[in-house]
């Protein structure tokens, strides 16, 4: 092992965003909420289409 410094360097076109956190709660909430709703539709629906092609349990 040297005993050189280490540095990182940032390139002077980096630009930084100031993101929001209502913005990243949205990106990562609506997706979670759309599943729920998918999931309760698909659970409410099953005995209906269970009917209508004579499935049994």
């Amino acid at each position: 092992m040297s005993g050189g410094c280490l540095t990182t360097r940032t390139p002077a076109s980096t630009k930084t965003r100031n993101t929001s956190p209502y913005t990243v709660m949205l990106v990562c909430g609506l997706p979670f909420l759309m599943v729920t709703l998918d999931g309760t539709i698909v659970n409410v629906a099953l005995p209906s289409i269970a009917k209508d092609l004579g499935a049994t349990l």
